[in-house]
C-alpha cells in the first residue's frame, strides 16, 4: 500500500471534519461553556464519540460487509434538519426579544430547558437556573418583633408570628454533561455514514484487502479528529472576544440563525450537497 493512499485517506478525514454539521455542533458545544478547559474537553468527547461510531461501522463494513439501513440514515437526516430549523428560529426570536442580553445556547441545552418547563418551581436567573422552595414556620421574639428581609403575609401585632422563607438551589445554566457530548457525536457519526461513504470503504477493501482497508479507515479517523480539534480551539478562542462585543455578537448570532434555517431546509429537501465544502 502506498503512502499516497494513506495520506489521501487522512486528507478526506480532515476535509470531512470541517463539514457544516461538525462546525455547527462543535461551536454549539463550546459556546455555552465558561471554562475553556471544559469546553475543549467536551468538544473532544464529541469528536471521540463521532470517531468511535465511524470506526465501528467502518470495521463492520470492511470485515462483515455490513451496511447501515437506509431508513436509519433517512430518519436521522430529518431529525438533524428539523433541529437546525428550530435552532435558527429560536436564535432569531431570542435576538428580537432579549436584545443585548441574548446568548447562544446549545440545541441539546434547549431540549433540556424544554423538559424543565414542566416543573413550575424552576425559574430563570441571571446566574443560571434555580429551584425555589417556599415554606413557613413560626417563632417567637422575647420583646418587640424584628424586621426581616423576607416578606410577611400580614402585619404582626404580637410576639408570635410566622415567616415564609424561600430556599434556592442554583443550577449551572451553561454546562452539558460528558455523556451528552459523546451522544451528540454518536448521532452525527451514524448520520454521516451515507451510502457514498460506505461504497468508498468497500471499494478500498476490494483494492487493498481488509487489512489495508482498516489502515485507511484509521488514517481517515485521525484526520477527522484533528479537524474537529482545530474547530474547537478556534471556537473557544473567539468566545471571550465575542461576549464583550455585543453588537457584533448579535449580528453573528443572526447570521448563524439564518444559515441554520437555510441548511436545515436544504437537509430536509436533500439538497445540502450544494453547500460549499472546506
Amino acid at each position: 500500500m502506498s503512502f499516497a493512499l494513506l495520506f489521501s485517506a487522512f486528507g478526506y478525514g480532515l476535509r470531512h471534519g470541517f463539514d457544516w454539521d461538525h462546525i455547527a455542533a462543535l461551536t454549539d458545544i463550546s459556546s455555552v461553556e465558561k471554562s475553556k478547559k471544559r469546553a475543549f474537553l467536551l468538544s473532544s468527547f464529541y469528536a471521540l464519540g463521532h470517531a468511535a461510531v465511524v470506526m465501528i461501522l467502518g470495521v463492520a463494513i470492511i470485515l462483515a460487509d455490513f451496511t447501515v439501513p437506509e431508513s436509519i440514515d433517512t430518519t436521522l437526516m430529518y431529525f438533524i434538519g428539523f433541529s437546525l430549523i428550530a435552532l435558527g428560529v429560536w436564535v432569531l426570536t431570542g435576538i428580537f426579544l432579549q436584545g443585548r442580553n441574548f446568548r447562544l445556547k446549545s440545541r441539546w441545552m434547549l431540549i433540556r430547558d424544554g423538559l424543565f418547563k414542566g416543573l413550575k418551581r424552576i425559574r430563570r436567573t441571571s446566574s443560571g437556573r434555580s429551584i425555589s422552595v417556599e415554606h413557613s414556620h413560626g417563632h417567637e421574639h422575647e420583646r418587640d418583633f424584628e424586621l426581616h428581609d423576607h416578606p410577611h403575609g400580614a402585619k404582626v401585632t404580637d410576639s408570635s408570628h410566622r415567616h415564609v422563607h424561600k430556599h434556592e438551589l442554583l443550577l449551572d445554566n451553561e454546562s452539558i454533561s460528558s455523556p451528552t457530548a459523546i451522544g451528540v457525536g454518536v448521532l452525527h457519526g451514524i448520520g454521516v455514514e451515507t451510502p457514498t461513504q460506505i461504497a468508498i470503504f468497500v471499494a478500498t477493501t476490494q483494492a487493498t484487502g481488509k487489512a489495508g482497508g482498516l489502515l485507511i479507515l484509521l488514517f481517515w479517523v485521525v484526520g477527522l479528529i484533528i479537524a474537529n480539534s482545530a474547530i474547537a480551539l478556534l471556537s473557544i478562542g473567539a468566545n471571550d472576544w465575542l461576549r464583550t462585543h455585543t453588537v457584533f455578537y448579535r449580528v453573528l448570532a443572526a447570521i448563524i440563525g439564518i444559515v441554520s434555517v437555510i441548511v436545515g431546509i436544504l437537509v430536509l429537501i436533500e439538497k445540502d450537497g450544494i453547500l460549499p465544502a472546506f
